[in-house]
């Protein structure tokens, strides 16, 4: 009876070849039709709702079988994005066999948030803290360069309120000299994002 049922089983399989249905998951999206002006840094994708789509598909077994997350194509075509705005695109899907089926797809669209590229620049601003040992006082702060160019996506570069340099006195009895890293706040909140660059650091 094992043998018989093993015999079923490759002829169903293999001869008949009945349809199957498969979650294939963790698909990258890819990009087409991009404007120059991404390339040329004029225009930036600030959120997306996902680099990944997962999909369903049905087909015969043999088809399905050789489906897998890297021969399988979803594009997202850009054409007509060329400023800043939500965008809502759909996802075109490419198989590498014919026959297959798209039952569901997660997520169905892609969403993106594009945003002007723009260039500010600041004053930096000098924070002293800690003391100076007893008898000294704080004369003149000189710093080099003064201002700072700030360049990214408007949305993230608007959210700056001061560029700062941290000078630490520790009971110091000589003048102060260094190179100190310029941070940028939103409020009392450092931004670090890696969306804003800097002309200096």
């Amino acid at each position: 009876s094992v043998f018989v049922a093993i015999i079923l089983w490759v002829y169903v399989v293999y001869f008949q070849n009945p349809e199957y249905e498969r979650w294939i998951r963790n698909i990258p999206i890819k990009q087409s039709n991009v404007s120059s002006d991404f390339e040329d840094g004029k225009l930036a994708i600030t959120d997306k709702n996902s680099e990944t789509v997962n999909i369903k598909v049905r087909g015969t077994r043999k088809t399905i079988a050789c489906l897998n997350s890297e021969n399988i194509n979803i594009t997202a075509d850009l054409f007509g994005v060329s400023k800043e705005g939500k965008y809502t695109l759909s996802t075109g899907v490419v198989f590498p066999v014919d026959g297959i089926e798209i039952l569901q797809k997660q997520p169905y669209d892609y969403e993106i948030k594009v945003d002007r590229v723009v260039t500010v620049e600041k004053k930096i601003n000098v924070e002293v803290k800690g003391e100076l040992k007893d008898g000294f006082y704080t004369d003149t702060i000189t710093i080099s360069p003064e201002y700072i160019k700030l360049t990214g996506p408007e949305s993230y570069v608007k959210k700056v309120d001061n560029a700062v340099i941290n000078v630490v006195l520790s009971h110091n009895s000589n003048d102060v000299k260094g190179s100190y890293k310029v941070k940028l706040y939103d409020g009392d909140t450092e931004i670090t994002d890696g969306k804003i660059t800097k002309n200096i650091e």
